[in-house]
């Protein structure tokens, strides 16, 4: 049987790129971005993302197409400092901040068709809205706060459709904090803990 004469190693460098290179990706798109592969953050390349990469595009669009974006524990995805930006069909892993721990929105926001998994923050562990904001079709598990939100915190008018939300844990709110109006549809909570301790 013959070799493979295929560096797997190499496979994977090439398939996957670190929070400096998606920040350029950014910057160097229009007002919609298709996310190609998949961004591991790199604490060797990355020390300038360990609070979010920073999006300041108004009517911005990512889809992730699928894609995985993992800070490996050691940082925030993005901060989104622009209005009407909307995230969709991306993977967010092992974020960790002080407040959202995967994503942060300052301005109002649409996260669509992603997966929030074992992120970590003291405030909304997978995402944290200032505004007005849209969560749809999205499945949120595993996701921790120290104090409130253990997945989504919410600080104005919130719609959410359709979302999943399972084994999120806080002190208050073990699945979502929500501090004004709400709309609600369709959407399923298992297995959620708030702690004392």
């Amino acid at each position: 049987m013959e070799e493979s004469l295929i560096d797997d190693d190499l496979v994977s460098d090439v398939n996957e790129g670190d929070f400096s290179q998606l920040n350029d990706t950014i910057y160097s798109s229009g007002n919609f971005l298709k996310l190609e592969k998949d961004y591991v953050y790199n604490s060797s390349k990355d020390e300038n993302f360990s609070s979010g990469i920073v999006i300041e595009k108004d009517n911005f669009v990512i889809d992730g197409q699928g894609h995985v974006i993992d800070a490996n524990n050691q940082a925030k995805i993005f901060d989104v400092a622009a209005r009407n930006v909307t995230l969709k069909n991306i993977t967010f892993i092992n974020g960790y901040d002080l407040d959202g721990g995967a994503v942060s929105f300052q301005d109002e926001g649409n996260v669509v068709d992603c997966v929030f998994s074992n992120n970590h923050a003291n405030w909304g562990g997978a995402v944290s809205f200032q505004d007005e904001a849209n969560v749809i079709n999205c499945v949120f598990f595993n996701n921790k706060a120290e104090y409130d939100a253990g997945a989504v915190h919410f600080a104005a008018t919130a719609t959410l459709i359709n979302n999943i939300f399972y084994n999120n844990n806080a002190t208050q709110g073990g699945a979502v904090v929500i501090n004004d109006r709400a709309s609600f549809k369709g959407n399923k909570f298992n297995n959620h803990y708030k702690s004392n301790s």
